[in-house]
Parts: structure tokens; sequence; C-alpha cells
């Protein structure tokens, strides 16, 4: 799944690769410094269809005299988005995409849904239709004028028709055969939906947020307001970026440093009503409005800005990013340079102290100000990877002394940033740089960091029959962790004294968290795995089963990854068609392409032997 999470990075070491955002001058922080990232390439290199501006009238002026036509608009590693219009009276015969899931957006007419396990529905302007995969579903350009939606998909997705249906048409490359499999579609778990209307849920029904959060699709409308007063739901003017230009700002230079840059995925955004800018690194300025498409290809600078004058100006952010990395380093927000001298903990009367012994100044209040203050600012985040051994940001690595002169260390405890981190979230996935070498430390990051986030957009929804969803897809992760908490967390997702929904899901997200907290160790781990293997005793062969029992044991004994294991586990899920299983976040906890097997053996939480985890 690429999903966008919200990830503060703090005290970042180089060697670290990240995506890193240049932060602009401001009049209050003249002195503020940029940071880069060292392997940065050029931006701003567009391959067909990919375009940093698709607009709508342009592709109405190609199609002239056409009602329905389809134009490829996005074709990239990640995403494949197609601009349509349909005639009033155009039929889409049912389909299935068996491995991922389809996003409709609507830009103007209406388009009616047949869709499996929802009720009829008919998609207007605004509307965001999401399908989940395994799911069939057909619909129908209604009304009294051509539809016009962009279909998003990612790259190389399949469609298979029912055969008791039309058959297709067959590719230039390609012939029509049957193939049997029976299916079940997937579930929706938040904040994913069937239909969000930005109009009506975002705009009128004040409720923002990712709506799409799939394999390789994330959708989240932006609303921005440049007359704040404007903005009905008391937010002020929420996600203006960079705002209209003003009187007096200099003339815009595409080859310089602005905004932020993405590394992995592109980011692009459908304009679904209002006026947006877009700068994009090597390329320039560019004005959109309602229908047009925006289009930020990887490793280029870019700034977004809602420019109507009134109303709202609202933008589809549209990409398969991961982590929302929000980046800064406190030694540098307190005025020290790049490079700077040492700094370093001492130990006083008063406590600990941060001093810079070249000077002697006492850092310490500066520190605290600015980690109070902007811990504070931080709106809604999900984990933190701080830098080990830093006098500012180690967990509980860093060297405090008995004098600001050299000699040797008294001992290890946490940096100050560090500190006020633990204490003012103490239940987020909080890892340090170095040991996110370990695999198991790393696996065990991850899945926290996806299953908060999750847990974040149910605690919008405040859903009963969403909070009942996610308990039951984390069931296996949860018995990995404590089969005394999972047990713990079913009584309270079952609400026996009737409490308000907001009440429950809020003890529920507080227990899951403490759940969470600690490496699963193999015992449990290897509990879980003989669990699921039950599921399928009746179907397997004497030695498949053997073959299992054989990889359980070198997983015992150190010798292979826990995904090893699981894997077999899955391929038999899909290959019997295990619901329950196919349906748990266990297998399946964070995407696999950030699964990286590189394991420096490190760090491990108990004397680095593995049967400890």
């Amino acid at each position: 799944m690429k999903i966008t999470f919200l990830l503060a990075i703090t005290c970042v070491a180089t060697t670290v690769s990240i995506v890193a955002s240049a932060q602009e001058q401001s009049p209050d922080k003249a002195e503020r410094v940029q940071t880069w990232w060292v392997n940065k390439t050029a931006g701003g290199i567009y391959k067909p269809p990919m375009r940093p501006l698709w607009k709508l009238s342009d592709l109405k002026q190609m199609h002239t005299g056409q009602n329905t036509w389809q134009e490829q608009i996005i074709l990239d590693p990640e995403q494949d988005a197609t601009y349509n219009s349909g005639a009033p009276g155009t039929k889409y015969t049912a389909r299935m995409h068996p491995d991922s899931p389809t996003v409709f957006v609507v830009i103007a007419g209406q388009l009616h849904f047949d869709v499996e396990g929802q009720e009829p529905a008919t998609a207007t302007r605004g509307a965001i239709v999401n399908i989940m995969k395994f799911t069939v579903f057909s619909y129908e350009a209604t009304g009294d004028q051509n539809a016009l939606w962009i279909e998003v998909n990612p790259t190389n997705y399949k469609t298979v028709y029912p055969s008791d249906g039309p058959q297709p048409t067959p590719s230039k490359d390609g012939a029509i055969v049957k193939v049997s499999f029976n299916h079940q579609p997937a579930p929706y778990t938040p904040p994913n939906r069937f239909l969000f209307n930005t109009f009506a849920d975002a705009i009128e029904g004040c409720k923002g947020g990712v709506v799409v959060l799939d394999d390789h699709i994330f959708a989240s409308p932006l609303l921005g307001y440049v007359n704040p007063a404007d903005n009905k739901c008391g937010k002020g003017s929420e996600n203006i970026g960079g705002g209209p230009a003003r009187p007096g700002d200099p003339p815009f230079d595409p080859h310089s440093i602005f905004g932020h840059l993405h590394a992995g995925p592109a980011e692009w955004w459908i304009v679904q009503v209002g006026q947006i800018s877009g700068k994009f690194e090597n390329t320039g300025e560019f004005h959109a409005v309602e229908g047009d498409v925006l289009y930020a290809t990887p490793m280029t600078w870019h700034q977004m800005a809602a420019e109507a004058p009134s109303g709202p100006s609202v933008r589809l952010a549209m990409g398969a990013a991961y982590v929302d990395f929000q980046t800064v380093c406190p030694e540098v927000e307190i005025g020290l340079g790049i490079p700077r001298p040492t700094i370093r903990l001492v130990e006083s009367a008063q406590g600990l102290r941060l001093i810079q012994p070249s000077t002697g100044a006492d850092l310490s209040d500066s520190m605290r100000r600015f980690s109070a203050g902007f811990l504070e600012s931080l709106k809604e985040v999900d984990g933190f990877v701080l830098t080990h051994k830093s006098p500012s940001c180690g967990i509980s690595d860093a060297k405090y002394y008995s004098g600001a002169e050299k000699g040797p260390a008294l001992g290890k405890t946490s940096g100050f940033f560090a500190e006020l981190v633990l204490r003012r979230f103490p239940h987020l996935a909080v890892e340090d740089d170095g040991r996110l070498l370990n695999l198991r430390i790393r696996e065990h990051f991850l899945t926290r960091i996806f299953a908060f986030a999750k847990l974040r957009a149910l605690r919008r929804s405040a859903s009963m029959r969403a909070l009942v969803q996610f308990h039951a897809a984390h069931k296996f992760i949860l018995l990995a962790y404590s089969e005394r908490k999972m047990r713990q967390l079913g009584k309270i997702a079952a609400n026996p004294g009737k409490e308000s929904p907001r009440k429950i899901v809020d003890a529920y997200a507080a227990a899951f968290h403490e759940a969470l907290g600690n490496v699963p160790k193999t015992a449990t781990q290897i509990n879980v795995l003989m669990h699921a293997l039950g599921y399928f005793s009746k179907q397997l062969s004497s030695r498949e089963k053997k073959h299992f029992l054989e990889t359980l044991n070198f997983y015992r004994a150190g010798q292979v990854p826990l995904l090893g294991v699981s894997n077999i586990l899955w391929s038999w899920a899909l290959r019997f068609e295990t619901a329950y299983l196919l349906e748990q976040a266990y297998f399946r906890p964070f995407p696999e392409d950030l699964l990286a097997m590189e394991d420096s053996g490190k760090g491990r939480p108990s004397g680095g032997k593995s049967q400890s985890l």
C-alpha cells in the first residue's frame, strides 16, 4: 500500500536518504538554513504523456466534435490516469480489477455506478468514487450533458470481465481467454469510502482529510481560502500554500530552490474548484482552473498555491507517496551553523545543561523553548526518526559529562529535544537512525506508523462499524504483540456498556498504541504463524506442511526473516482464497517496497540475540 503519512524526521544525519525541503526565508528568520538531499538530480523532466499542466480547455479542443473520448494524461511507474468524456447513455459494462483499486474523479456531468456490495449511486461534480480491488462494477454516463471524469489506476493494472457478459475487444498483441477464480470484494477500511463529494462533504460538511488510502493510490482534497472569512468551517486559510502573488514579490526563478520535492513517486493535483498555481523547477509557473491537472515529476522542486480571490480553491492531491516527511534540525533552529562547534550535555547542580565548550554558551533554555514550541505546532504526526548519539536528539545514547572540558563520559541519557518528544508523544513510534538499520526493529517501526496512521483516520470518523473492521483486520498483528491486549481491545470494540462511539474509539486508540509498544517476540510470532497454518490443515499435502515447518524452524533459529515464513502462508491464502487471512494486515503491514532485507544485527532490544525478540 502506498500512502502518505505524517512523520517528523529530526536532527537527520547527512547519511540518511530522505526527502529534504528547502525552507524559504522569512522576516523573523532570515538566516534559516536550507537543507538538501545530496543525490538530487535535475527536476522538471517530463516524458509524454506527462506535462506540467493538462488544461481541460485544450483537451476539449483536441477532441472537437467528439462526445465520447479518452486521453492518457499520466503513465508513470506508479499510476495510470486517463481523462474521459462520455455522452449521456454511454455504458461501461461490468468489470473487475482483481489486484488493484480504481478511483474516479468526476469533473462534470453525471456517472451512475453499480458496485458490488454497495447501493447504486450517481456521482456528480466533485465526486471521488473509490472502487476496491476484487469488486465488480459497471457505470453509465447519465443526465443531460457529457460526463467528464478522470480515472486513476495503479500502473500495469489488469481488468477482467464476467464471461456471461459481452466479450471485450482484445489488444493488438493479445487474445481474449476465459479464466476461472472466485472473488470477494476487498473491504472499505478507514479512511477509504465508496463515495465522497468534495463540495458536499469537505466544503459544506467540513470533513476533509485523506479519502483514498490504498495500493499505489492516495487522494486528499486540499482546501485553500485566500480570504479565510469564506471558510464556513472556521479553519482559516487551510491549505493556501504560497498564496497569490503579492505586490513587490521578485519574479519567479524556476532555476532556484523553492517549495519542496519528492524523491520517489510523482505528485499531481486535479483542480476541483477555484484557481491553483503550480511552480515547477526548470519548467516555470502554471495557472490552473477547475478541471485542469497539474503534475510534478519526482526530484522536482515545486510549490502550489491557492489563487481564487474569493471562495475555495481546491486541489485534489493525488500520488503514491508513502510518508510525508517534516524535517527539522533543532540545533540549527536555535542559531547554530553548519558546520558548528561541538555541543555537549553537562551535569550540574541544576540538572543537565546543554553547553558549547568553545564559547561557554549555555544553550539549554533556547533548546527547550524551541523544542516545546515546535512539538506544540505539530498537528498530526505518526512517528519520529531521531539521530542517534546526538546531544539534542539521541533517544537514550546521548553522552553526558561532568564538565564542558574534554573527559570521560559519565553515562548516557536522552537529548534535550528527544526527551520532550518522548514525554509529549509517549504512544507514538519513535526510533533513531542507528537502530533502524536492524531488520526487526525497522519492521516493528514501519508496522507501527502505518497502523497508527490508519488509526488516526479512524479516530476522525469515530465510526463503530469502522472500528470493528479495523480490529478484525489487525487481530493477527495484535496477537503477535500480546494476546492479552488483543482480547482487551476486542472487549473495548464490543462496547458492552453502550458508550458513545467517540469515547470507545478514543479508548481503543489509547490501548492500541500501548499494545504495539514493544518489538514482538519470536515465540509470539510463531504462535501467529501456526494459528494461520490451521486454516489450511485439510488442504495441504504432507510435503507442503513439512516444508513450512522446516522454514519455521529456520526462522526460530534466526536463519530466515519473518517474511520468509509469512509469505508461504500468504501464497496459500491466495491459492485457497481464504478471505479472513487475505484481510489480515499482518501479512502486509506496510508497503512491500519499504522492506529492505539489510540487517546490521545491531540495536537489538535484548543483547543482540534474535531469539529474544
